[in-house]
């Protein structure tokens, strides 16, 4: 019955709902099977009263009670002996986790912790003492914990992971430092017991990163953890240095002097709007004080998740592309230090009386091709491979009229590298890919770094059934790194095929810098409120009320007699803001509550259990006083 398991896992919803099917159904069974042993019970008992003598029932009952329960005692009994889990899938943590959670019980239980290092994408941790799954610290630690676990439930905190991963692999370790402040963390808890990457050169950068958070006059280490039998290694709980010695304010005001900043971006992996211009806001409803169009040029996600586009015409000139929200004209441009060998060519599309596209044509000599499989001679060459681990699959490259490639695959991984061992990592690249989608997945992308041993990029094509180009972004690495390798894999899973197609590939080195730091910054100085900052991850549903009065009553229900702050935006492109107006309420002397309004609801949900509860007892109550014995009056 295989084959209707692999047809039902093409739908997308049943294959996320049943992506690990034994825990959808083992707690069904449970009840089931319980119900089972119940009425077998049942029938048992009753049969057994049907051979005994009416003035021995009870005690037969009695006595069959006792040993079926002496039964189920002697079937369940290692449960209570220690092995109610199967005693391979148990492992001893090391005491040093049980004394930093004793030590963070004398810490804020607000402040945020960074767990580290940082490196694989996945939310899945390996630790060197034998533990595996996504994690043990938020069992013991009541303060928060940023870990690529909870990445799920939002984008922004994503984020962080993406801008982290890119500092912390390319070693910039200012920028590190500038992420801390952005996100608000205040510890860095260094755990060298984790395995950052299943590759054994990836931990040069974890330990690099460690050197930095021991020596650097931008944190302190409070405590290190040790295991006395040496069976793991220590634990660093490292304090981070805010500027001014300022610890990080969750919930803050901030001036009306703050820059309102666009685009709002949902991926990104280098904020240099922070980085430029420190803490900021992004309110499309008020008037932009800067606008960067190019300011996520991330692609280390879907191809449709992306804020900008690419043109290259006849001559080999590229054009990059980015909408705009406002009219342009009203603003300077600002290219920043960064020269190029010849001036770009900047045009603005208007559109009703508004400019709503921009594009930016550089020359050829500030966008020299590093590689192009035009001219490459292995690249027709190529025979079909199976990077996989199951030999019994299909995998062929049959010819094609073209200059192209094309990939079939059954159960396989039909692959294909094109490496790049001289691409310098200091450097910026754009990699442009053709190709067609034909049926079953598509064609798998990843950039391999050969310093790191990594995949910087790991991505699926888009899933067109004519050629179509996708482009990638390798922004600036390690100022020394050199190499990197492009890893295609069509692959299939089951008994499907999965055909895909190759085209043109081609890589050129691109100005990251002058994009990602392009700027228009408005003439007109808008006068603005102060931002009620809140250092959360944003969520529409929260609220913010300014109360005059200190009762709990006030605190706890705010919107009954509290001012609500109604423009609600983004701080630093992931937190929480809401303007101020310091005419309608007192800023320096209110108290602003924050509340994630739907959290009322379990409330309501108590008091539905509470109001159904007395209903039955009350109800019950009535039907006994109604079910009284009828008085004969004959």
């Amino acid at each position: 019955m295989h084959f209707v398991t692999d047809i039902l896992q093409n739908f997308s919803i049943y294959k996320q709902a049943f992506r690990i099917a034994f825990t959808k159904f083992s707690i069904s069974v449970a009840f089931f099977y319980s119900l089972a042993i119940g009425v077998g019970i049942m029938a048992v008992l009753s049969r057994i009263q049907s051979f005994v003598p009416a003035g021995k029932k009870r005690a037969s009952v009695f006595i069959a009670s006792c040993l079926i329960a002496l039964c189920l005692l002697f079937f369940i009994y290692p449960i209570f002996d220690g092995n109610f889990l199967y005693s391979r899938a148990k492992t001893t943590i090391p005491n040093q986790y049980f004394e930093l959670f004793d030590y963070l019980k004398t810490v804020p239980r607000d402040e945020r912790i960074l767990n580290a290092p940082v490196g694989w994408n996945w939310g899945w941790t390996i630790y060197k003492w034998g533990y595996t799954g996504s994690g043990l610290l938020w069992y013991g630690a009541e303060q928060p914990i940023v870990d690529r676990t909870f990445d799920v439930w939002e984008s922004s905190n994503e984020n962080l992971y993406w801008e982290l991963s890119n500092s912390m692999f390319s070693e910039n370790f200012d920028k590190t430092k500038q992420l801390l402040d952005k996100y608000q963390i205040d510890w860095v808890l260094f755990d060298e017991n984790v395995v950052p990457y299943p590759n054994v050169k990836a931990y040069k950068y974890s330990s690099q990163f460690k050197k930095n958070l021991l020596s650097s006059g931008n944190f302190q280490v409070v405590k290190t953890f040790t295991d006395p039998l040496n069976l793991s290694a220590p634990l660093y709980l490292v304090k981070v240095i805010h500027p001014n010695n300022i610890p990080g304010q969750k919930l803050s005001l901030l001036s009306g002097e703050t820059l309102n900043i666009g685009p709002y971006v949902k991926w990104i992996n280098n904020d240099t709007a922070f980085s430029g211009y420190n803490t900021y806001i992004t309110d499309s409803k008020q008037p932009y004080d800067v606008y960067i169009p190019f300011r996520s040029l991330f692609t280390g996600r879907k191809t449709d998740e992306r804020y900008f586009g690419v043109e290259q015409d006849n001559e080999g000139a590229l054009t990059f592309l980015a909408r705009l929200s406002v009219d342009i004209r009203d603003f300077d441009a600002n290219t920043g230090n960064v020269q190029l060998s010849e001036p770009a060519f900047i045009n603005a599309s208007i559109k009703s009386g508004k400019t709503s596209l921009i594009s930016v044509r550089l020359s050829k000599s500030d966008t020299p091709a590093v590689y192009n499989s035009y001219f490459d001679t292995n690249f027709l060459n190529h025979k079909a491979t199976d990077c996989g681990s199951n030999s019994a699959g299909l995998f062929e490259q049959p010819s094609t009229n073209d200059k192209t490639l094309k990939f079939v695959s059954r159960n396989s991984d039909n692959c294909y590298d094109i490496a790049l061992p001289e691409l310098t990592h200091d450097k910026a690249y754009l990699i442009s890919v053709a190709h067609k989608h034909l049926q079953g997945k598509p064609m798998q992308f990843a950039l391999i770094n050969h310093l790191s041993n990594r995949a910087d990029i790991d991505v699926s094509l888009s899933e067109n059934s004519e050629f179509d180009t996708d482009y990638f972004v390798i922004p600036p690495g390690k100022s020394d790194g050199i190499g990197y390798s492009l890893h295609f894999n069509s692959n299939s899973i089951g008994q499907y095929f999965t055909e895909n197609e190759l085209g043109d590939i081609q890589v050129y080195e691109m100005p990251y810098e002058y994009l990602t730091t392009l700027s228009f910054v408005n003439r007109n100085k808008a006068t603005r409120k102060p931002t009620l900052a809140y250092f959360y991850s944003f969520h529409k549903e929260f609220r913010a009320y300014a109360i005059s009065s200190d009762s709990m009553l006030d605190k706890f229900l705010p919107f009954l007699s509290g001012t609500r702050l109604e423009n609600h935006y983004r701080v630093n492109n992931w937190a929480n803001g809401w303007e101020a107006d310091c005419s309608l309420i007192d800023c320096n002397q209110s108290q602003f509550v924050i509340i994630f309004w739907p959290q009322y609801l379990q409330y309501v949900g108590f008091g539905v259990v509470l109001i159904a509860l007395l209903f039955v007892i009350i109800k019950k109550d009535g039907s006994k006083k109604l079910n009284h014995t009828p008085i004969n009056i004959n």
